[in-house]
């Protein structure tokens, strides 16, 4: 799996958040998401937790995927993904 990550290609049913499969399972970024990891991250160093981060994210209007607030489990998978992709070497991270 990590060969396939490497090479750009789909490894899963989802992308993950900020992210989109294009023809050919490549990925592409949302702009609009992007923005929206920018903040959880930032949000996350500068010392908030999951439900500060959450109110943060409603009051700024920025939803989840599925149109609604966030949920306190996506945000968490959401930071565990972040600090995956930070611990990976730079060849390996999307």
């Amino acid at each position: 799996m990590h060969r396939l990550r490497l090479r750009g290609q789909r490894i899963s049913g989802l992308p993950p958040y900020g992210w989109r499969f294009l023809a050919g399972a490549t990925l592409a970024t949302v702009p609009v998401e992007q923005r929206t990891l920018a903040r959880i991250r930032a949000l996350h160093d500068r010392g908030l937790g999951v439900k500060r981060i959450i109110r943060a994210l409603t009051k700024a209007g920025a939803m989840a995927r599925s149109g609604r607030p966030f949920q306190r489990s996506t945000v968490r998978g959401i930071l565990a993904w972040l600090a995956a992709i930070e611990s990976e070497p730079a060849s390996a991270a999307m």
